[in-house]
């Protein structure tokens, strides 16, 4: 993909769908690193949120579900035994497609739908915040909801201010949505070049199923 400029203010979104009112939703302004975030209850609301960008320029969306299928047993993808692999430390956090059920594996996929409808345009790329703050943090533990209780952890208060990210965090969902809007921007322009879903599983002998076009899960490289 090729180095996007940005002269003007960008919008990323970024997803961590979940039930029962744990559904993160967060959108970054690439150029000033401002950023806003909720929690909603469903789909629904997710897309109802994300219409208060309608407006303005969203370009692409990171959303922590699966964006991409495989016919391999058991589902495993390119993708997914990459991550095994290569983070052990988080092995168990990374399951084959056909484990997965709930709000992120389902209503994960119907938000992509409904999200590339309301923008046409917008590049999607799947996430993994758990992973991927093992990788940019160089291993240290995710911080838990009970790390959440009192205040922001001061080991996310660091990571914000490293990336020069400004805004409100009250919860881990949303932190996970913020994650993923961030993954969004580095994919969007060109910082990360890796694209996890080229890469074949080792038992595969067909392409990955997509419901959105022009679908990518953008990684570090």
């Amino acid at each position: 993909m090729e180095e996007t400029r940005h002269d003007a203010a960008v919008t990323t979104l970024g997803f961590d769908p979940g039930g029962k009112g744990r559904f993160g939703c967060a959108a970054l302004n690439t150029v000033t690193g401002q950023f806003e975030t909720s929690l909603c209850g469903s789909v629904d609301e997710a897309v109802n949120w994300a219409c208060r960008w309608k407006e303005s320029k969203v370009e692409a969306a990171g959303i922590d579900t699966l964006l991409s299928w495989q016919s391999t047993k058991s589902g495993w993808r390119g993708a997914d035994e990459f991550l095994r692999q290569t983070y052990p430390a988080c092995k168990n956090s990374v399951s084959a497609a056909n484990s997965l059920y709930g709000a992120m594996a389902v209503q994960g996929a119907v938000l992509a739908f409904r999200i590339r409808t309301l923008f046409p345009s917008l590049m999607l790329t799947e996430t993994h915040p758990k992973v991927l703050w093992h990788h940019v943090t160089l291993g240290h533990e995710y911080p838990r909801v009970e790390k959440w209780k009192d205040s922001v952890p001061g080991v996310v208060l660091d990571w914000l201010n490293a990336k020069s990210l400004t805004g409100t965090l009250n919860n881990e969902d949303e932190f996970d949505a913020l994650l993923s809007a961030w993954a969004a921007m580095q994919g969007i322009k060109g910082v990360w070049k890796k694209d996890l879903f080229l890469l074949t599983a080792k038992q595969q002998k067909s392409d990955n199923v997509s419901l959105v076009s022009d679908a990518h899960y953008f990684w570090p490289d």
